[in-house]
């Protein structure tokens, strides 16, 4: 999700241009805090799918969905009249925040949650590298789709080359060796 959420943080402005026109450019601003969520979304959808609700951590799944919802309504009871679709945004990003965070503490002395936290680091800082590589190609002057292009491509390569050892050792233990 850093991968993702990064290189959504890179070509949005340019994209929605591209699919939305210029008269939508603000719109790249809200892909941009919305990429934020990926974060919590995915880390939170792993604990939903593969430790509460395997569990039957029911009560704690709900109450994190109850708690997300508020967050959010309350938010964005106080911004959106001030700050419109980017206040709904932010909204979104601290009730999203909530949610892994509340299920998060929920299980935490159940699960090495500072393990996963430090095992992460490397993916953080290997996106974080991808993220300064393709963002070079937004302050050259080139056609939008093509520069959309090039750095898609150039920011799987590069994830895919600092990321090479992790996916090759993965792939050996996939296939038992």
């Amino acid at each position: 999700s850093f991968a993702m959420t990064f290189g959504l943080i890179t070509i949005s402005k340019n994209f929605t241009i591209i699919f939305f026109c210029f008269l939508f450019e603000k719109t790249g601003i809200l892909i941009i805090l919305l990429s934020i969520i990926l974060l919590f979304l995915s880390w939170g959808n792993v604990l939903r799918t593969h430790y509460l609700i395997p569990k039957e951590y029911d009560r704690e799944y709900i109450i994190s969905a109850f708690l997300g919802a508020f967050v959010n309504f309350a938010i964005n009871l106080l911004l959106i009249p001030r700050y419109a679709s980017i206040g709904a945004c932010i909204g979104t990003i601290i009730a999203e925040f909530s949610v892994m965070l509340y299920q998060t503490l929920s299980i935490k002395n159940e699960l090495p949650i500072k393990k996963y936290l430090y095992d992460i680091i490397p993916f953080f800082v290997n996106s974080l590298i991808m993220f300064f590589i393709i963002n070079i190609f937004n302050f050259i002057e080139m056609n939008n789709i093509i520069r959309i292009i090039i750095q898609i491509i150039i920011g799987i390569l590069v994830y895919y080359i600092l990321n090479f050892k992790y996916i090759n050792d993965f792939i050996k233990i996939k296939r038992g060796e």
